[in-house]
């Protein structure tokens, strides 16, 4: 009975570590077990942060940065194949959740394919609500049970017997790798966790155990040394090599899908002009209302968003209150992201330029008169600009560039 006990204890406990860790943790420990020559074969990865629209199988823009997490991961390790297992809470009828599970789960393993990972790699499958991972006996316990998660498979190709290689060292621990060559002194490989090309000595390994089960032995017979001076060299060690291409592919991170605003995105911005773009000094301006600047934008594939900004300004010289003008912008624009990174803080920030159309109208009245005069220009301009993201659908931004009706303008924005 005691044992039952503990069983379950260790069972429950397992269940909360699952559920805690979020879908970019649970990868970085698979990617160290990996690392370590571990069989993670079967092992469940839960990417319940990643979300679908209300009522439907659409992913969410704003989540699905998660699932490039788990397409590096495939990239990294060609063995691996996923089961993509889609489950639901007790709320509808049994065929609906059938249907919404396995319809969710493919969502997800369409998203994978289009980033070119081969479709004999995933395997996608609805269980409805038939394998909850708690009671669904509260709104929190059935936000639980929504989920789509990964089971770990290697590959079905023949003679696959491990996902990783595993270099077996002279002092008896052990490596994950992708092994790539061996030469006369040195063995390559790819680091699992780092994904940079490593180079050591031969010297220091027992063997090569592949991951089709074939082993390669270490020869470290001496050959005899002609040389009659004694031999005094220094230990070498392990050396570390530059892999040109894989540099070349991290350079060029800038310009994959960007994190913060992925595909699909669209961004409401309301701020204030910080200074204009008219010819009039501040000492000489009496506000009547301030610069405002609206705008939005539509984020499409490559991170190039299209958008426009409207912008309204309404002043009077102090030298003379009965002339009021009144300043309009409509700006179209388009404009580039750049991708920073998948970190937490580099998620959050949007660094982006582009260039607008902008068709400028002045209007000057005067009381005294009883005269409206107005003036109508047009004109390119260039912009950039950078956002923080506060949480995932709020945050400030700060720009720079001659649309809108302000060259400086700061405010807050907000991401559906």
């Amino acid at each position: 009975m005691k044992k039952l006990i503990y069983l379950l204890v260790l069972m429950l406990l397992n269940i909360t570590t699952v559920i805690a860790q979020t879908t970019e943790q649970q990868i970085d420990d698979l990617l160290n077990r990996l690392a370590n020559g571990e069989n993670v074969e079967g092992t469940t990865v839960n990417i319940r942060d990643v979300q679908f629209e209300t009522g439907s199988a659409v992913l969410n823009p704003n989540t699905i940065y998660l699932l490039d997490k788990v397409v590096q991961l495939l990239e990294r390790l060609p063995n691996i194949s996923l089961n993509i297992e889609g489950h639901t809470d007790d709320t509808g009828s049994e065929a609906v959740n059938n249907k919404m599970s396995l319809d969710r789960a493919s969502s997800v393993k369409k998203y994978l394919e289009e980033k070119r990972i081969n479709s004999s790699r995933l395997n996608a499958r609805g269980y409805g609500e038939t394998s909850p991972k708690v009671a669904n006996t509260s709104e929190a316990n059935r936000a639980i049970n929504r989920r789509v998660e990964f089971k770990i498979q290697k590959s079905e190709k023949k003679g696959i017997i491990t996902i990783q290689d595993i270099i077996k060292m002279l002092d008896g621990s052990q490596k994950g790798v992708v092994f790539i060559e061996l030469t006369d002194d040195k063995i390559k490989y790819k680091d699992i966790e780092t994904n940079q090309i490593i180079l050591i000595d031969k010297s220091l390994v027992d063997r090569i155990i592949l991951a089709n089960g074939e082993e390669i032995i270490i020869d470290h017979i001496k050959k005899e040394n002609t040389n009659t001076e004694p031999e005094c060299q220094a230990e070498e060690k392990p050396k570390q090599t530059i892999d040109v291409k894989e540099k070349l592919r991290q350079a060029l991170f800038l310009f994959e899908e960007s994190t913060s605003v992925p595909k699909g995105s669209g961004i409401f911005s309301f701020g204030l002009g910080l200074g204009n773009n008219i010819g009039v000094n501040r000492s000489e301006r009496k506000f009547i209302i301030p610069p405002l600047h609206i705008a939005y934008e539509k984020i499409l594939k490559r991170n190039i968003g299209i958008g426009a900004s409207f912008g309204a300004y309404d002043w009077k010289y102090k030298s003379n209150n009965d002339v009021n003008l009144m300043y309009f912008t409509l700006s179209p624009k388009v404009a580039y992201h750049f991708n920073l990174g998948n970190n937490e803080i580099l998620k959050k920030i949007d660094i982006y330029s582009g260039i607008a159309t902008n068709i400028r109208m002045v209007r000057s009245k005067s009381k005294e008169a009883d005269v409206v005069l107005s003036n109508t220009k047009f004109d390119i301009g260039l912009f950039t600009g950078i956002r923080y993201f506060l949480k995932p659908g709020f945050g400030f931004f700060l720009e720079r560039g001659s649309d809108g009706i302000s060259c400086n303008k700061a405010g807050i924005n907000f991401k559906f």
